[in-house]
């Protein structure tokens, strides 16, 4: 990958190894997930620095045969690079979790304290309404539940296991003041690191109230909500107190997008899964052992008879609710071609839903075609609650347009979910690599462009002077670490200044057969950089050739 500072220091970069297979990208990113961990988090090397290039032109700096290796870069060690890759894992563990115990409170929406403060103010409240409250905002039902089970309060009548039991200990007052104190989820910045922690939210509500509704038992209808939040406890945390390690792992599903290839990843960065984490975390706040979440199963290896211990069947129904809020938000990214050149079939979110509804059924006893209506009933209220946590609504849908093909679709969709830019454009030549013909903006996500600005801007990468004109001549993938800094604003084309774009950009040609018919621009603004070493960038190429080959051969 090219690398282009802006700065006058000149370029770091690598070119992005172009014929990566998918597969192979998808192995490199469970290896490499660490890589945006915080430096604290881990062991850090810096990349060797190399002869700093003059820019005084961008026509003499795109083609130079060197690049300067920005010097505070600290990236992970590959993995096998690293001498003691368990020791590492276990120190981002340890410092993950000593995070999560000086600061435990996770953020709340921001409606949430007014809403808490108005029901809880209230002459006459009753439990039950109360517990709606907070059961509507997964990082208040987390407050309550950890302080509930504080020492002081469990000497007082043991664990709380659920809400209403914690309300019932604590009372409306100390509720009030737990919403209000601490962190509030903020999605106005539109960063990476809050849109994720806002998905991450997204999911949990998703797993609660699907196990709220499927709860069979009276008796433990009161904790079905919280039970249901528990798979979903270890992946928030990482989110909020890992921020960039959240990132990093949450591109390992560049190429193949289930919640596997996250899974190796995570174990492989902090030596456990996301419910090691969960359950290490989980004994460190003091709450009970019904709140820890049964392992994630192999496809295989679901109980095939219904449980008779009702406890653990509800446990078993929250993690049916987690793998069906993975599936939900999952993007079925094009996963090569397959044995005869036909692409390779891509499962989609409604029949995975339905597989795991054959294979959920048996120990929930309940029958696969209900569960499967019960879950896409869930599924139909996803909008109201993207709606309620403030995430954008095209985080479900696919890029529209009769012109966009559905493999390129994907590919959009799916850098814009895993590596969180604000802004992903998708440029198509009209004829798809015909000479002369210049791309044209056909696809966005993210922040839109204004009207007058996707019916002007337009590369031409044959006769262009402009800078992506220019970068799409070296048919690489390239990161723009500061495209504001003088000497690169002036070669933006006219159309784009007049809404400037991110700081950080990355462009990604898409290129048949050697010609280019296209290209993909992503961006982030000033605090957001983007932070991708060798393996991502080798996943993204590979995940560019797999869309361009499907393109090809449908």
């Amino acid at each position: 990958m090219d690398v282009e500072s802006g700065e006058g220091a000149g370029s770091r970069g690598a070119s992005a190894a172009a014929g990566a297979a998918a597969a192979a990208g998808a192995a490199g990113a469970a290896g490499a997930a660490g890589a945006g961990a915080d430096p604290a988090e881990h062991r850090a090397i810096h990349l060797p620095a190399l002869h700093p290039l003059p820019v005084p032109a961008l026509a003499a700096a795109l083609p130079a045969p060197d690049a300067v290796v920005r010097e505070d870069l600290v990236i992970d060690p590959a993995p096998d690079a690293d001498p003691d890759p368990a020791r590492h894992a276990a120190l981002r563990l340890q410092g993950l979790i000593d995070r999560a115990r000086r600061q435990p409170d996770l953020p709340v929406l921001p409606g949430t304290p007014r809403a808490v403060a108005s029901r809880a103010g209230a002459a006459a409240v009753h439990l039950q309404e109360l517990s709606a409250v907070v059961h509507a905002d997964p990082g208040l039902v987390w407050r309550l539940l950890r302080r509930a089970n504080g020492a002081l309060a469990q000497s007082s009548g043991g664990a709380a296991g659920d809400v209403p039991r914690a309300l019932a200990m604590l009372g409306s007052e100390t509720l009030a003041r737990v919403a209000a104190g601490g962190p509030r989820l903020d999605l106005d910045d539109a960063s990476p690191h809050s849109r994720l922690q806002g998905e991450s939210c997204l999911r949990a509500l998703i797993g609660a109230q699907l196990t709220d509704a499927l709860c069979d038992v009276p008796q433990l209808v009161a904790r079905a909500p919280a039970v249901g939040l528990a798979p979903h406890l270890g992946r928030m945390v990482v989110a909020v107190h890992a921020p960039q390690a959240a990132l990093a792992l949450r591109a390992a599903r560049l190429v193949q997008d289930d919640a596997g290839t996250e899974e190796v990843a995570v174990r492989r960065h902090f030596g456990c899964g996301y419910d090691g984490i969960a359950q290490t975390l989980s004994q460190a706040w003091g709450l009970p052992p019904s709140l820890q979440p049964v392992p994630a199963p192999a496809a295989d290896d679901w109980p095939r008879h219904r449980s008779d211990d009702a406890q653990e069947r509800l446990r078993w129904l929250a993690r049916m609710a987690h793998e069906a809020s993975d599936l939900m938000l999952a993007c079925a990214l094009p996963q090569g071609v397959g044995p005869g050149g036909r692409p390779s079939p891509v499962l989609t979110v409604e029949a995975a839903l339905a597989q795991l509804s054959l294979r959920a059924a048996r120990v929930l006893g309940l029958e696969p075609e209900t569960l499967r209506q019960d879950l896409s009933a869930q599924q139909a209220r996803l909008p109201a609650l993207l709606a309620r946590i403030g995430l954008p609504a095209e985080l479900l849908q696919p890029p529209q347009g009769d012109a966009v093909p559905p493999s390129l679709a994907l590919l959009l969709q799916g850098l814009w979910r895993h590596l969180a830019p604000r802004r992903a454009v998708l440029l198509l030549s009209p004829h798809l690599g015909r000479q002369r013909q210049p791309c044209v903006v056909v696809a966005q996500r993210g922040l839109p462009l204004a009207a007058a600005q996707r019916e002007a801007w337009q590369v031409d990468p044959w006769a262009g002077r402009d800078l992506y004109a220019r970068l799409c001549q070296t048919g690489r993938l390239t990161l723009v670490a500061d495209v504001m800094a003088p000497n690169l604003q002036r070669h933006l084309p006219p159309a784009f200044l007049r809404q400037p774009p991110g700081r950080h950009f990355l462009l990604l040609p898409l290129q048949r057969a050697g010609r280019l018919i296209g290209l993909i621009y992503l961006d982030r603004d000033e605090r957001q950089p983007f932070e991708l070493d060798a393996p991502r960038q080798q996943q993204i190429v590979a995940a560019a050739e797999a869309a361009v080959s499907a393109l090809t051969v449908g």
